[in-house]
């Protein structure tokens, strides 16, 4: 009987995640910079953009937007959008690293200044300090300075959103990390400092983005991880890249269907064809074959079964949806050789009339 109860709860647990309602704030009710970093949490769970890392299409009601990503989504000198009003650009030091976007004006005597550099070939990293208003940049030079350590915990390598209260004029911060529809976290001055507010929530604690689905999902999951292998050591890691990806592919798939959007697929003709050859290398790679093509009906069985619970679709809609996301992500899987001159584009079929979101 316990392992009946066992089994029946880890069939279920990752469709009770699923129920929740995304995203959510923790902490900071009735906070205003909280509630409008909330506005633009929804904004960007409700978007067509893979990731929640892109530019906001509109302010929050109440603020304005004076620092965030360009729309292309550079690095470097192209990667930051910042109001002139609000920002004076400080190019880097001697040592290469850390330009400024210094607030011009302090407020309450304390001055926000957000740092951004090349950390390797991997990309940005971005930092933001609290300093005294008399402080002046050769104080924090080299950086970090111990005397003004960052604010944020750690370097993050996604260009963070500064807001300006229209009411107020007080200035907040959205730190924004990599992960799996990672949470977003919300600084707001405190006297002479910069303090977390609150957070905002777009999936509850799990560990990979497939435990917020079925379990049969899960399961193909699993399996198209074990044909992937691992990395041998180093920091281009291939392997892990599509394991990160496919991690947030997952997460959208249980709880973001309209953005598994992407301009560079391999057609499906491709990955079945390298996927054969792949499974002609000896038995232990004909069973996993196998057992992945046995699995993938009973997966999309049950995404079928999830977006009509969740979503409200109709038979028809949850079909089309199920077949769409399972073959997105299954051809997000995979690379073979010569396949990345063969890539579409891919746009999720989301019903029009079916409201994004719970």
């Amino acid at each position: 009987m316990r392992w009946l109860l066992a089994a029946l709860c880890l069939t279920w647990s990752g469709s009770a995640f699923a129920q929740e309602t995304w995203p959510r704030l923790e902490g900071g009710v009735g906070t205003a910079a909280c509630e409008q970093a909330l506005v633009l949490g929804r904004a960007a769970f409700r978007s067509d953009a893979f990731t929640l890392d892109e530019r906001p299409s509109a302010p929050p009601p109440g603020a304005d937007i004076v620092l965030s990503v360009s729309d292309s989504g550079a690095y470097g000198d192209e990667g930051i959008v910042a109001d002139t009003n609000t920002f004076i650009v400080m190019p880097p030091g001697d040592s290469g690293w850390g330009r400024f976007h210094w607030a011009r004006s302090a407020r309450n005597g304390t001055r926000l200044v957000i740092v951004d550099g090349e950390h390797s070939w991997r990309g940005y990293n971005y930092d933001a300090v609290a300093v005294p208003e008399a402080i002046q940049q050769d104080a924090l030079r080299p950086f970090p300075s111990p005397d003004f350590p960052p604010f944020t915990e750690g370097s993050i390598w996604r260009v963070p959103i500064v807001l300006r209260d229209q009411t107020s004029d007080e200035l907040s911060l959205i730190s924004i990390n990599i992960g799996t529809l990672p949470s977003w976290a919300v600084f707001t001055q405190a006297g002479d400092r910069y303090v977390q507010s609150c957070t905002v929530q777009f999936r509850p604690d799990i560990e990979h983005g497939d435990d917020l689905l079925p379990a049969p999902v899960r399961r193909l999951a699993r399996q198209i991880d074990a044909t992937l292998g691992r990395d041998g050591g180093g920091t281009l890691n291939p392997i892990g890249r599509i394991q990160f990806a496919l991690s947030q592919a997952w997460a959208n798939v249980a709880l973001r269907p309209w953005a598994l959007n992407s301009e560079y697929v391999t057609p499906r003709a491709l990955i079945d064809e390298g996927l054969l050859r792949w499974s002609r290398q000896g038995s232990n790679f004909r069973a996993a074959y196998d057992a992945l093509l046995a699995q993938y009906p009973r997966a999309q069985h049950a995404l079928e079964a999830h977006y009509r619970s969740r979503f409200h679709l109709s038979p028809a809609q949850a079909r089309e949806m199920a077949a769409y996301a399972l073959d997105f992500t299954f051809r997000s899987a995979y690379h073979f050789p010569g396949s990345s001159d063969h890539v579409v584009a891919a746009t999720s079929p989301w019903p029009a009339d079916v409201p994004r979101g719970q």
